[in-house]
């Protein structure tokens, strides 16, 4: 069984804009996590984008203190699997790649394997689960995501995966808050997954909850709110905790930051849980 801890929209500042420090957020989450996480179940950690803000370099700095107390928090066995956002791309004259820096930080986690503009396709299987990692940043445009489908396809024939979870950053289906920046090929992205064994597909770039199931043979399509950028009235600080079990999703719960909530141990603010219907 494996536990994903679906993270996106980080969007880590000068200073906490939700009312948490970096450290008391991990806390919670953590707190969250292992209360609600089956026993013996693998933890990974899916980062859909969006760690800092605009590129900013010293946004990665306040991403490794954050994600260095999550590790601490979270116990000794769990892995961090990352694809950048639109916000992850940097250019300067002194990088020559628009996600060198990015790459560096998700080294840093423990991924060994990077995305680029010319690798914007990757994969990595994790104790048996395998993972297809997306650059739908790749093209270098903050406004709307792409994903390169010629890579994509070549990659998928090159490659034998079953029975896998894609991640990305930027969503597939547009709707009502959209304002043009989801994924510009989606269908043919879709089609190149249709004969495919996806086990679902992890997103975030939207800052709110979506689910949709799509396929032959349905699987989910799971969008997640953002962890720390300012809420919007009635929308939460959110992550998701996403259950896998024989090749499926079992279960997907949301937490939504409650900062009047308490805990069974009088604590105040909380990482609120409530499972979603599948």
């Amino acid at each position: 069984m494996y536990t994903i801890i679906q993270l996106s929209d980080i969007h880590l500042m000068e200073a906490s804009r939700n009312g948490l420090t970096y450290q008391d957020c991990a806390k919670k989450i953590s707190r969250a996590i292992l209360d609600c996480s089956s026993r013996n179940s693998i933890l990974i950690f899916a980062i859909c984008g969006d760690l800092t803000s605009k590129g900013e370099a010293e946004g990665y700095n306040r991403a490794r203190r954050f994600f260095e107390c999550l590790k601490k928090e979270t116990g000794e066995k769990k892995y961090f699997l990352s694809v950048p956002g639109n916000h992850d791309i940097t250019i300067t004259n002194q990088e020559h790649d628009a996600f060198s820096v990015y790459n560096r930080f998700i080294f840093s986690l423990g991924q060994k394997i990077i995305l680029s503009e010319t690798a914007a396709i990757n994969s990595v299987n994790l104790e048996g689960q395998s993972f297809l990692l997306v650059n739908s940043a790749y093209h270098r445009d903050h406004k709307r995501g792409k994903v390169n489908c010629e890579a994509l396809l070549n990659y998928l024939s090159e490659n034998s995966l079953d029975n896998f979870i894609v991640i990305l950053h930027h969503h597939l289906i547009p709707f009502e808050l959209d304002k043009g920046s989801s994924v510009i090929n989606s269908l043919e992205i879709l089609q190149a997954l249709s004969d495919r064994s996806v086990v679902a597909i992890l997103h975030g770039h939207t800052h709110s909850e979506s689910l949709l199931f799509y396929g032959r043979t349905p699987y989910p399509i799971i969008g997640v709110g953002s962890l720390f950028f300012p809420p919007d009235p009635n929308f939460n600080n959110t992550f998701n905790l996403v259950e896998i079990d024989n090749r499926s999703v079992k279960k997907i719960i949301k937490f939504r930051y409650l900062s009047d909530g308490v805990n069974r141990m009088g604590e105040r603010g909380i990482f609120s849980p409530t499972e979603i219907n599948l």
